[in-house]
């Protein structure tokens, strides 16, 4: 007897036949809730589509024809989008089915099964099947045809391997509309066309962000793979998962050209053509385009090759291929080994051709910068470093920061001295116990490895059908020893941060997970032969950086040219992008679990000595609440814990990549190579979770190297300036962070001095004990910034008394918008005022008479108390003050103090000790001054905002046009918003009158620097509250109603002062609304030089789907979320678009005046719109920036933004609401006027009257 059901399920029909061998005319009874497993009984799913498989005609055709043959007659209803129901319930058959259950068909539970649109059906169902439908859910028909069914050990070998294919059908749309709807309030509205258009491109999002997903981890797996020495393990791999979408319609659709690109290096690397041949064919029976990548890796290997017959015929084969493909090999970027021989293979089938070849590119592509290619390879410019004592030859110190980046980590003393130090004795014995414990914890760790290995050893070797993605080539790509060296480096740190607040677990193992990754990745560098391929150009390099004499000014320039006069030609480029968010992920969870179980401690150290004698785990998790949430975090044993403060190891361990270096860093000379010699240092900062799936990664990965040579060669001129540390200042920092801190100087102060929290009493009443409960979470949240502030002083002053006698380097990067940073967080001139008065130049120049001069205008700068003063007055004022400068500099903490009084104190010490050294000196001007020296842009961002619409109103008051003192806006709004307080106050406003006095500079700078930016009222009312709450004379119970009340005074003051600004900034937001909503994408641009910019706001459809791999470390679902498959947030996209547009702009202002400074032999740092320089070369900097200032917008700059919008998110006029346009992905929605988006892309601004060229004569436009 066969008992048959039609479900609907997510827009499949799907027939269910359960089989029985037992008879019977009886009407089927009801199932019990009980469920057996009957014996020789068996249930299987029918796929109904009009697509099937080799694999699933077989099956079919094996079943019994007489079974089948009252299947074929009466139609099946369907139901429509009109009229939707929840599925009939189940009818059960005599024995419940073995393998799946129809009571619930999820696509999770029936895996293998692959359904189809309901108007794909072909044939009829029986009568006895339709009597068990439900006739109002299926009003009308379409025929029915089962193409196919899969036995319980089919399905139970496919599941878990790939998700079902989700095919989207407009019922399925429909029903999640009116499911919305009914959770919304029941509403009755229809399902328009325009609601189901949306939500079916943001299924199709979610399937194509899953696809992504998927070919992102299996590339990492099989880069892996190759690495590992398992090519042909990588080759089964991409195989298995090309036959499941063969033979399963699986979503893991492997044609993919960066999926085989892997697995032809690998072949290449090894010369074994017939593979590449082999994967070649497998392309071409897929379909998978190739693009100049294959070939070039193609004609790699054929070039290792003996010239025969038979490889020159493959060769001219690979050229016909090549040239109907319609690509170039020169496209693909091959340099070093593999362009040698690509060559050589290619001039076996077409020497002309071969010959043709174009050399590598050195010089710029860029308007801006096209005129210093004339001189770019020639001249000669005095090294960064010409004269600097560094002690050691740059040999030594080469290998020196080799084996630190190698080692992974930097170990440094800590400066911290607590008053609480234990006993010599006492500290010997816990040392003693300590070391015991660590040796012990690291032979169980080893064996817990190995025997959690063991099974993941098993399944990679065990099933040879199934060669998924697995975890095994991640546990073994290193030594058991490395794996807990990384968990011994993270216990230590629980242990040295135990109590404090910690990190949820999730977040514990990606950031394991990574360390795990950075190490495995310097690993394949040292044993591939990369680092002393490096190593021996390297060496060359340093000859060069140090020789005034040496030809070529560029280091990234010199790079080339030397990488290239190597005679082996090796690749000198790790070309690997990094492992998967879910594989990060799970290589953290390994290893957490071993730490969490098999890292014990001794019970008689506890109270638990009289209850076990076993060995019991030294870390356990807990839940903590983290605001409206709990976060499960990982917290060491209070006795192990009290056992580490006892032995007070002074020390904090570093990673390699996060301090700075002691050898000149690696030129960038491509997207993919520079910064530190050996550890990763990516060219763009983007989030951790999605580097592997950032659209702006994808946009610099797809940009030509020589576009980006602008960007590069300013990154490679910052890092090679040389940095010491400051022992003076330093000395004086350390003496009052150990003495319990100065709040007044920006030094914490130990979270011990805090007054303990106050405790509930039960004689109190509600409300006392509720205003104790309010200082309790007060105080806690005092204590954790505190903390946070104390451990980031710690680390500064650990890393600079570390390095006191050494010369530095500080490698660069970028964000997404271009501006620079320092890689180094800690300790970099990048930071505070603490962190900047730490360092200086390691270079000294003369000052000469204008560098005295320029060093005493530094200082009263540095004050804030001469903003509105011309330079005269402020040396003047120097003068006048110069007996409390020099007390400053002899007595800094006995003196009268008036270094403490600066806005910046640190700096304003360091330059009153450089300024008495040269005034003390026999003769001032020749004193060799190490100081930096800075120049600091007026309101920056106004000012590019003033230039771009050519505001003259709005160019005087920020110091474009020249004028005899320099016109402070910061004072300026202020002296409007105190205007505004004190007519409220004479009306009676009682907050106005609080507020006398304290309408200050300072409160409101922040709120008007970052207006321009795009801060809402929220965030810059947070500003203002910040500085209120930093006034010891203000009352504290008027913070929140005086920075309420200041926010919306110092807003009405800027639209006064600023219009053309405005209207600029309106149509940046409208542009991006635009986009944004209309359009569904992400804004995105090029800047000035070249770098492409993507704004990385997406509001994410679901959760991210990280799972982690099984105990076996088999990977079922190797999805997560991809950035470029999600929804762009438009809210974020319209608030930042304008100063992220301006950042981008300010930050090609600052390369171009590093090219330039770099073209005239100028020491040249940036703190973003803050230049730095040697005193005496300040005013050969300051016309540099105001050349190039003039140069940049001097452009078009808002026209070329409107045709870049234009092109990428225009639509033609010809296309229809609904669809994309032919450049942008985006959808437009039904019934929005088509030319209104290129109306808003094109609606440029119209430009006032100012003179661009008045900027030349500004004194004041930095200074």
């Amino acid at each position: 007897m066969y008992l048959c059901r039609l479900s609907y399920i997510r827009g499949r029909c799907i027939l269910w036949r359960g089989a029985s061998s037992t008879t019977t005319s009886e009407p089927p009874v009801k199932a019990t809730k009980k469920k057996r497993k009957p014996k020789k009984h068996y249930a299987e799913v029918i796929q109904v589509g009009a697509k099937s498989t080799s694999l699933v005609q077989r099956r079919v055709a094996k079943l019994d024809p007489a079974r089948w043959s009252g299947v074929h007659s009466v139609p099946v209803p369907v139901p429509t989008p009109a009229d939707v129901s929840p599925a009939p319930p189940v009818v059960p058959s005599i024995h419940p089915p073995s393998s799946t259950t129809p009571s619930d068909p999820t696509p999770e539970a029936s895996s293998p099964v692959a359904g189809s649109e309901p108007d794909s059906l072909s044939e009829d169902v029986p009568p006895a099947v339709l009597a068990e439908t439900d006739e109002d859910a299926l009003p009308e028909t379409v025929p029915v045809t089962p193409l196919g069914c899969f036995e319980p050990a089919l399905a139970d070998e496919a599941e878990g391997e790939a998700e079902v294919e989700e095919e989207v059908s407009e019922l399925d749309i429909t029903k999640k509309l009116h499911q919305k709807k009914k959770r919304s309030g029941g509403q009755k509205r229809p399902a328009g066309s325009r609601e189901k258009a949306a939500a079916l491109r943001l299924m199709e999002q979610q399937a194509a962000g899953k696809q992504a997903s998927f070919i992102s981890s299996l590339k990492c797996y099989l880069e892996v793979c190759v690495n590992s020495g398992l090519v042909n393990r990588a080759y089964n791999t991409l195989l298995y998962y090309r036959n499941m979408n063969r033979n399963f319609q699986r979503t893991t659709d492997v044609r993919d050209v960066r999926l085989y690109n892997v697995l032809l290096a690998g072949f290449a690397r090894k010369g074994q053509l017939d593979r590449v041949l082999d994967a070649l064919r497998v392309m071409r029976d897929d379909q998978v385009r190739p693009d100049a990548e294959t070939f070039a890796l193609a004609f790699q290997c054929l070039g290792r090759q003996p010239r025969t017959a038979e490889n020159v015929r493959n060769a001219r084969r690979l050229l016909r291929d090549m040239d109907e493909a319609g690509v170039r090999m020169e496209d693909a970027g091959v340099r070093g080994s593999a362009r040698s021989l690509g060559v050589q293979a290619l001039s076996w089938a077409d020497p002309e051709r071969a010959r043709a070849w174009p050399p590598e590119p050195v010089l710029y592509n860029c308007p801006l910068v096209d005129h210093l290619n004339a001189d770019l390879e020639t001249k000669q410019v005095e090294p960064p470093a010409l004269g600097v004592d560094l002690g050691r030859s740059y040999r030594e110190l080469a290998r020196e920061q080799i084996s630190t980046e190698l080692a992974g980590t930097l170990t440094v003393a800590s400066v911290y001295r607590p008053k609480d130090e234990p006993t010599p004795r006492s500290k010997e014995h816990s040392n003693a116990y300590m070391s015991r414990l660590e040796s012990d914890w690291e032979a169980s760790l080893t064996a817990g490895f190995l025997r959690n290995l063991s099974p993941v050893r098993q399944q990679f070797h065990s099933n040879q059908m199934s060669r998924c993605i697995s975890l095994y080539p991640y546990l073994t790509g290193m030594d058991v020893r490395e794996y807990v060296r990384l968990m011994m480096t993270e216990i230590q740190g629980h242990l040295s941060g135990s109590g404090q607040v910690a990190l949820g677990r999730a977040a514990l193992h990606r950031r394991l997970g990574e360390l795990a990754m950075k190490r495995y990745q310097s690993h394949v560098k040292q044993t591939s032969g990369l680092v002393d391929r490096v190593l021996s150009v390297y060496d060359r390099y340093l000859e060069a950086y140090q020789d005034p004499a040496a030809a070529g000014y560029v280091p990234r320039e010199r790079w080339s040219r030397l990488a290239a006069e190597r005679r082996d030609g090796a690749d000198l480029e790790y070309r690997e992008r990094g492992w998967s968010p879910v594989i990060i992920s799970s290589v953290g969870q390994f290893l957490y679990k071993l730490i969490l179980h098999d890292v014990k401690i001794d019970p008689s150290i506890t109270k638990l000595a009289k209850l076990t004698e076993h060995p019991i785990p030294a870390f356990y998790t807990v839940f903590n609440r983290d605001g409206a949430r709990h976060k499960e975090v990982v917290r060491p044993h209070p006795a192990l814990a009290r056992l580490y403060r006892a032995t007070r190891r002074h020390q904090i361990t570093f990673d390699a990549n996060l301090v700075p270096m002691v050898s000149p860093p690696l030129p960038w000379s491509s997207q993919l190579a520079g910064g530190y010699l050996m550890s990763s240092a990516p060219l763009m900062r983007v989030r951790a979770a999605s580097a592997e799936t950032s659209c702006q990664l994808q946009r610099l990965q797809e940009t030509p190297t020589q576009q980006l040579f602008p960007v590069l060669d300013s990154l490679n001129q910052l890092g090679a300036i040389p940095w010491v540390i400051n022992q003076k200042v330093l000395d004086v920092v350390l003496h009052v962070f150990n003495n319990d801190g100065d709040e007044s100087l920006d030094i914490p102060a130990p979270v011990s001095l805090l007054p303990p929290l106050p405790t509930i009493e039960p004689t109190m009443t509600p409300s006392e004990k509720f205003k104790v409960k309010q200082q309790r979470v007060q105080l806690n949240r005092k204590k954790a910034e505190q903390f946070g502030l104390w451990c980031d002083a710690l680390y500064k002053l650990s890393l600079a008394n570390h390095f006191r006698d050494r010369v530095l380097w500080l490698p660069h990067t970028v964000d997404f918008r271009g501006r620079a940073y320092p890689c180094p967080p800690h300790l970099s001139h990048l930071g505070s005022d603490l962190s900047r008065s730490l360092l200086k130049f390691a270079r000294g120049k003369p000052l000469g008479q204008s560098g005295l001069d320029w060093l005493k205008v530094h200082l009263i700068n540095l004050t804030g108390l001469k903003k509105r003063d011309p330079t005269s007055e402020r040396l003047r004022y120097c003068d006048e003050i110069i007996d409390d400068i020099l007390d400053s500099a002899d007595r800094p903490l006995t003196g009268s103090g008036w270094w403490r009084t600066s806005e910046e104190p640190w700096q304003t010490l360091s330059s009153c000790q450089e300024l008495a050294a040269a005034l003390r000196s026999p003769d001032p001007a020749a004193f060799v001054s190490h100081l930096p020296v800075h120049q600091d842009g007026s309101c920056n961002g106004l000012q590019h905002y003033a230039a771009l619409g050519r505001d003259s109103a709005g160019a005087a008051s920020v110091n474009l046009s020249p004028a005899e003192r320099p016109q402070d806006v910061y004072s300026g709004v202020a002296a409007l918003v105190e205007q505004l307080r004190q007519k409220d106050a004479a009306d009676g406003l009682p907050i106005a009158a609080a507020l006398d006095g304290f309408v200050r500079r300072k409160v409101i700078k922040q709120t008007v620097m970052t207006t321009v930016y795009g801060v809402t009222r929220y965030g810059a009312r947070l500003q203002i509250a910040k500085q209120l709450k930093d006034i010891p004379d203000f009352p504290k119970e008027h913070v929140w109603q005086g920075s309420h009340y200041l926010v919306t005074r110092t807003f009405m003051s800027l639209q006064q002062m600023f219009t053309a600004a405005k209207e600029i900034q309106d149509w940046f937001t409208e542009c991006a609304r635009v986009v944004s909503s209309v359009r569904s994408e992400s804004v995105e641009w090029v800047t000035p030089l070249g770098l492409p910019v993507v704004q990385p706001y997406v509001r994410s459809n679901h959760k991210t789907a990280v799972r982690p791999l099984s105990e076996t470390g088999r990977m079922s679902r190797p999805h997560f979320t991809h950035e470029a498959y999600e929804r762009p947030n438009a809210i974020k996209q319209r608030n930042a678009f304008p100063p992220n547009f301006i950042h981008s702009l300010d930050s090609s202002h600052m390369m171009l005046t590093s090219l330039h400074c770099l073209h005239a032999g100028i020491t040249f740092v940036s703190v973003h719109d803050c230049y730095w320089t040697h005193a005496s070369t300040v005013d050969q900097m300051n016309k540099v920036c105001r050349e190039q200032f003039v140069a940049l917008h001097s452009r078009p700059l808002l026209e070329e933004l409107s045709e870049g919008l234009l092109a990428r998110f225009g639509i033609p006029p010809d296309t229809e609401s609904g669809s994309g346009s032919g450049s942008g992905s985006g959808a437009i929605p039904e019934g929005f006027p088509r030319d209104r988006v290129n109306r808003v892309l094109a609606a440029v601004p119209e430009l006032g009257e100012f003179d661009l060229r008045e900027v030349l004569r500004s004194p004041y436009f930095f200074s």
